[in-house]
């Protein structure tokens, strides 16, 4: 939902503010995958040498400590979401440390520290995706320009891709070669439309598969099971409906509660809880379509699809 976008833009406004004395710093842990990398790319931003990390923990410590000597600063770590299990021993260590340093952590979950304060981001508004897909088109085609007759087209893509903004962005990409009008014909094959365009990067963010396979791959086989089954329901799901549908792998471990699964999925940005304004216990589970699309394309078996749609069937 444009995580890294909105970091770099806070830092940028950080920056100029003379609160932090010791400076403003952006680490982008993307390529982290292990407790040491994470030390590695924090103290190589901040120019911090460290005498060794054989030791992971008491190097994290004597991070955290010369931090501190900084004074106040402002730091991003952005991307935490693949090496999240080291929250407590990094950025939970680094808090206590130095109080007078403000961090600022994106992740597609949740880190599970005493100190988090969790922000969730939400997709822009209709206007603001127009207004970024004509922004996005105009660069990638310099002569396009928003009309009458293209706006209503504009205004579908960006109600169909759910104003989440690497898709509108992704989709704008296509302006090189292919009207407004042809793109909303094409939503159905949404994985085929939003590649391929002219590249934004050269990272996940190429493709919008490509994306959700980051996800996907951060997740337990119970909860790649269950999400699938859950892309079943089209407008999402109470409670209740999935206690009655969703069918629970076996694992050795001691049986899994499905509330438990589902706050799971929630904390790592697969599905979101929506409330029903006049009744607040009247809420609805809910993914996001391109999740919703994605997840039925990882079914392997036609047979498991077919019984969850059958469980569904029955059920209402």
């Amino acid at each position: 939902l444009g995580k890294t976008r909105l970091s770099q833009e806070i830092a940028r406004r950080a920056a100029m503010d003379s609160t932090f004395a010791g400076g403003t710093w952006f680490c982008d842990l993307v390529e982290c995958r292990s407790f040491r990398d994470i030390l590695h790319t924090v103290s190589d931003v901040l120019g911090i040498r460290l005498q060794s990390t054989d030791d992971p923990i008491g190097s994290a410590h004597a991070l955290g400590r010369a931090i501190a000597t900084r004074g106040d600063m402002f730091i991003v770590l952005d991307n935490f979401e693949q090496v999240a299990d080291f929250a407590s021993q990094t950025i939970g260590v680094w808090h206590q440390l130095a109080e007078s340093v403000q961090f600022l952590v994106t992740s597609r979950t949740r880190l599970a520290v005493p100190s988090e304060v969790v922000y969730q981001l939400t997709p822009l508004s209709r206007k603001a995706g127009c207004e970024l897909f004509v922004q996005r088109a105009s660069i990638v085609s310099p002569k396009f320009e928003l009309t009458h007759q293209n706006a209503t087209a504009i205004h579908q893509i960006v109600d169909q891709l759910e104003s989440i903004p690497l898709a509108i962005l992704l989709a704008a990409g296509r302006t090189a070669s292919m009207t407004p009008e042809h793109m909303v014909d094409r939503l159905q094959q949404r994985f085929q439309l939003l590649r391929q365009g002219p590249r934004i990067s050269e990272s996940r963010q190429d493709t919008m598969q490509a994306a959700i396979d980051w996800s996907w791959d951060l997740l337990e086989d119970v909860e790649r099971s269950v999400l699938q089954q859950c892309a079943v329901f089209r407008s999402g799901f109470t409670l209740e409906a999935a206690e009655s549908i969703i069918d629970v792998p076996e694992v050795e471990s001691a049986p899994l509660w499905i509330p438990d699964i589902l706050q799971g999925l929630a904390d790592k940005s697969m599905l979101y809880v929506e409330n029903a304004k006049e009744n607040a216990l009247d809420h609805r589970i809910c993914a996001f379509d391109n999740i919703r699309y994605y997840a039925l394309e990882r079914f392997e078996d036609e047979r498991t699809l077919l019984a969850a749609r059958k469980r569904h069937a029955e059920y209402f």
